[in-house]
């Protein structure tokens, strides 16, 4: 996983529970074809990273059949 940063911003040094729940939300979202993915923050700590796939019906393009 690399991250680009723009060339005024400082280095990005991530601990080890930063780049645990960081993993998990780029997972979460490479594997989402349609959904939301939350993070959910508790005192400045992420303490949970939830997925929700949906199925999305494109009803539009079969009545212009």
């Amino acid at each position: 996983m690399s991250l680009t940063k723009p060339a005024s911003q400082p280095e990005l040094v991530l601990d080890d529970a930063e780049q645990a729940w960081t993993r998990v939300v780029v997972e979460k979202v490479r594997a989402l074809r349609y959904g939301n993915v939350q993070i959910k923050v508790h005192e400045s700590q992420v303490v949970l990273v939830e997925a929700t796939e949906q199925t999305r019906f494109d009803l539009a393009s079969k009545e212009r059949r």
